[in-house]
């Protein structure tokens, strides 16, 4: 998650009640048996094995903590890229892209944590001005859909973190936050790319610029906006699941009623698998992407791991920190996210009702 954002700062995110009950929702419908077993099915697809292969590779010694102007993130890059070639996906070409690449520039700040390694959620760094602009890439991939290819689901997560602290000589891996999300991603691309196409398009976007602002998921919203393709997109984003601790599943959906239906097939695919879930209504979003896709009018929702503000770093204690690396990451915790997330994913990319049916009826 974004490292500067004070969550002292009651204008930026208000505090949530700890006392909550996690919700077990029951659903009913013509296709809820159709629903359970496809659930299943998808879910039986996910690969352990290849989310730790993945995870390894992304927030490994190679990676140096992916942080924006260095090579570690060029080799997380080139290697996520690989990996969408080898699933199928293609360009997405709607925002005008030959490859998978959507580049924009950034100021590239020397990282130096106000206690010096020491991490906290929400602390502020100390930046460094007048250096350069450096490019960086949001890597984007598309399984086309057959019935509505104009209607778009969005799967993303950002690969970038908070590279290496040039004075204390340490490396920040980022295993969790969100190495974790992007595998994720990557295993649900796998999956649905060797079932047969779904009814609309699924862009995966492996987003960069999370830790220096929000600013890759700025840049997909404004080309969205400007290839006129944002009233028919809405995103899934995928934060820290591979938390130490917790057991409940937040939805962040800022109280938005278009983005209803991506909560109800999360918590119905979490039920099927006995996961418990917390829809958080907070309409100033969380610290994460789906806020920015939100203020720019993309619906947006963020599936992540316990991420209730007082008691983040008990949840989350290797966040922002050399701890955050593969050795530390609930691997289990992984697999099972990805099985909720991967089923709801089938079911949003196959959902019969066109979005702007689902805008007005979620009410």
């Amino acid at each position: 998650m974004i490292n500067r954002i004070s969550f002292h700062q009651n204008n930026l995110i208000p505090s949530i009640k700890p006392n909550f009950k996690p919700k077990m929702v029951q659903f009913s419908g013509i296709n809820q048996n159709t629903d359970e077993k496809e659930i299943s099915r998808i879910a039986d697809k996910v690969s352990k094995e290849k989310l730790e292969k993945h995870l390894n590779e992304l927030a490994g010694p190679k990676t140096e903590g992916r942080g924006v102007g260095y090579k570690g993130i060029e080799i997380a890059k080139r290697y996520i890229s690989k990996t969408f070639r080898e699933y199928g996906l293609k360009s997405v070409k709607e925002l005008g892209l030959n490859n998978y690449y959507e580049k924009f520039n950034l100021p590239q700040y020397p990282l130096i944590s106000r206690d010096m390694g020491n991490h906290h959620y929400g602390s502020y760094s100390r930046l460094i001005p007048n250096v350069p602009t450096v490019e960086t890439s949001n890597v984007l991939g598309m399984i086309k859909g057959t019935e509505k290819p104009d209607e778009f689901i969005i799967i993303s997560a950002h690969y970038d973190h908070m590279g290496k602290d040039e004075f204390k000589k340490l490396v920040y891996p980022g295993a969790n936050d969100d190495a974790s999300g992007v595998v994720s991603l990557m295993e649900i691309a796998r999956i649905m790319s060797q079932e047969k196409p779904p009814k609309k398009s699924v862009i995966f976007a492996a987003l960069s610029g999370e830790e220096s602002g929000l600013l890759g998921s700025k840049k997909l919203s404004q080309d969205l906006i400007a290839k006129g393709i944002a009233k028919k997109a809405e995103v899934l984003n995928l934060e820290m699941l591979a938390a130490e601790k917790g057991e409940t599943l937040d939805i962040w959906d800022q109280d938005k009623p278009e983005v209803k239906h991506i909560v109800d097939n999360i918590e119905k695919a979490a039920k099927q698998f006995g996961v418990k879930t917390n829809p958080i209504h907070d309409k100033s979003g969380p610290p994460a992407d789906s806020r920015e896709f939100n203020q720019n009018g993309v619906p947006a929702v963020t599936a992540v791991w316990d991420s209730r503000l007082d008691e983040i770093m008990e949840m989350h204690p290797t966040l922002h920190s050399e701890n955050d690396t593969p050795e530390n990451a609930n691997m289990d915790k992984l697999h099972q996210s990805t099985k909720v997330l991967a089923a709801a994913s089938y079911l949003l990319a196959n959902e019969e009702t066109a979005k702007s049916e689902l805008a007005f009826t979620s009410n």
